[in-house]
């Protein structure tokens, strides 16, 4: 009895994980999917986040009871109130006693870095970008514990430019629910639903795309297309669209609407261009089971040729035109590669083990 009381006695104490989740503009938005699926796992782990997010942002209806919200900057006037901003997050930070700080984007690494020194507490960075801006990073080498990466083309984009800090490398892949039935392309009489996620910023690169999409019309094809649009202006598309006479037949909405709605009664997903960040879009689609047209290159590794996605070159107009055209055509095809995405979703990309995993890491640094 005495030997299992000292051996309890001596057993170092686990620390349940606290972690404060630094929120940025696209954490809340783009990424609202994965934040409320984090937050949700955590919380059914019995773990407690603490959650900082810009003063604009509605996290409500994505948080839950156990989750503490701290909005900010407090005061929303730049430069005047810095200082005491800062001092007023450090405060409402401290009351909560985290343990641990996970900063979702790179955006905020600056703050994250800050806040890490200030509460003396070790920090994960998880990183959705191929951007070369990373090369600039402020990174702590000290208290920077983990680097968490949700594809193995941006793990390995990360090792060229930190060799040294290659060992604190993780790969998780983001977790999505998969759909029970492909319903995309099932109804012959009815109109094909496209659809596609764009920046206006750079419409011209989806000259090529939107080009092809016009001769698909011309040739008989019935279909709509509903375009995800994120920039400053629509103004540049909407011009594009007239001049090709697509106004009938493509819808534009923004992306702060509830776009999975949109990927839930549509029937193909087109990636017009390599995208060197994350597509969160791209991954609700395959879970969703609609047909993938996409073009290799980018952050994303999800699109494999004739098993995920059929193929195009993002400059060459024929070659849009046919990889869509295949998929109008060849209707058991399509439905193949949707049926492939779900499994692809449902063996790799299950929520329950992302949330496991990045659980494994708060616990690891918290062990050291």
């Amino acid at each position: 009895m005495t030997e299992e009381l000292e051996t309890t006695i001596d057993r170092p104490k686990i620390r349940r994980p606290r972690p404060v989740l630094i929120v940025s503009e696209d954490s809340a938005t783009l990424h609202k999917n994965l934040l409320q699926r984090l937050l949700l796992g955590l919380a059914d782990n019995s773990i407690s986040p603490v959650v900082v997010c810009p003063p604009q942002y509605k996290l409500d209806s994505v948080a839950l009871p156990a989750v503490e919200i701290i909005r900010h900057p407090f005061f929303n006037i730049p430069f005047i109130f810095n200082n005491k901003n800062k001092q007023i997050l450090l405060e409402s930070i401290s009351k909560l006693r985290p343990n641990i700080i996970h900063c979702l984007c790179p955006a905020k690494v600056s703050l994250t870095r800050n806040l890490s020194k200030a509460l003396n507490l070790n920090y994960i960075l998880s990183f959705n970008s191929l951007e070369k801006h990373c090369k600039t990073l402020e990174i702590s080498a000290k208290r920077c514990s983990a680097f968490i990466m949700p594809t193995q083309n941006m793990v390995e984009n990360f090792k060229r430019l930190y060799p040294s800090l290659a060992d604190r490398v993780k790969h998780i892949n983001v977790g999505t629910f998969a759909q029970n039935h492909v319903n995309c392309l099932k109804n012959l009489n009815q109109i094909v639903c496209m659809v596609t996620a764009i920046d206006t910023s750079h419409t011209e690169k989806i000259a090529s795309m939107l080009s092809a999409i016009r001769h698909l019309a011309i040739d008989g094809y019935e279909f709509m297309l509903v375009i995800i649009a994120s920039g400053k202006s629509e103004l540049p598309l909407r011009k594009l669209i007239h001049e090709l006479a697509l106004v009938q037949t493509i819808t534009i909405i923004p992306d702060t609407l509830p776009w999975q709605n949109i990927l839930a009664v549509s029937d193909i997903f087109i990636q017009p261009t390599p995208d060197h960040s994350f597509n969160p879009m791209l991954i609700e689609a395959m879970g969703t089971g609609l047909a993938i047209a996409g073009c290799k290159g980018g952050a994303d590794d999800l699109i494999i040729e004739n098993e995920t996605a059929v193929i195009f070159d993002p400059k060459d107009e024929l070659s849009i035109y046919s990889s869509i055209q295949k998929l109008f055509n060849d209707r058991d095809f399509a439905r193949k590669l949707a049926q492939n995405n779900q499994e692809i979703i449902r063996k790799h990309h299950s929520v329950s083990t992302m949330i496991n995993e990045t659980i494994d890491v708060y616990n690891s640094i918290l062990s050291k």
